[in-house]
């Protein structure tokens, strides 16, 4: 994944983020482990071309070895005047060389290649450090502006003409509450004075003396 495509990601994301489509910080979390995978596979594959490599390198060194071994096969042979085996010798150390010169060549084109790899999966990890950094102040921004949001609307609701007919009517409706109270108090204004009377009856009921003296 290029670096371009991993900053449109974040462009394009960016108003979702605010809007609260999903959470900030699990969305851009989504897309770092998208960069960890591609870095995490761009590993594997820097380590596959070194075994790569190394295994050029070993090649050409057998090949060294081999062709090392059919010229002095050669020398030997030339100087037991056998010829055609001194010919053949020769011909296979030639051939040798040659996949010396072909297996370094690989060695080298896969060394370079492994060399371009592991500066753009360096370049990445570099990238994606500074991208956390940037998830983190994305995060912190996006719950601010939620938390600005929550409270300019709790402030418009608190100011709103609805909240404030709510009060009046929830007023009024105590207003009237304490006027029927009070009309209620006032209804039977004798039946506070009955209660002694009552209470008079009910004392002489208990002492019948006291009532015939």
């Amino acid at each position: 994944m290029s670096w371009q495509r991993i900053w449109d990601y974040l462009v394009a994301t960016y108003h979702e983020i605010i809007n609260d489509a999903e959470k900030p910080e699990a969305m851009l979390k989504r897309h770092l482990r998208n960069i960890e995978k591609e870095i995490s596979s761009a590993k594997a594959m820097l380590a596959k071309q070194q075994l790569l490599t190394e295994q050029y390198r070993r090649q050409a060194s057998d090949a060294g070895k081999l062709a090392e071994k059919r010229a002095e096969q050669a020398r030997i042979a030339k100087e037991a005047g056998e010829e055609e085996l001194a010919n053949r010798a020769l011909a296979e150390e030639e051939y040798y060389r040659e996949k010396v010169k072909e297996y370094e060549g690989y060695a080298h084109k896969s060394t370079t290649q492994t060399d371009a790899l592991r500066h753009r999966v360096s370049q990445l990890e570099k990238k994606y450090l500074d991208l956390k950094d940037k998830k983190n102040e994305l995060v912190a921004r996006a719950e601010m502006a939620k938390a600005n949001q929550r409270v300019q609307a709790m402030l418009h609701f608190t100011t709103s003409d609805t909240l404030l007919k709510e009060f009046q009517r929830i007023e009024e409706r105590i207003a009237e509450m304490e006027i029927k109270t009070r009309e209620l108090a006032g209804e039977n204004p004798t039946e506070a004075k009955l209660i002694p009377a009552s209470s008079s009856a009910a004392q002489i009921a208990l002492n019948p003396a006291e009532g015939s003296s």
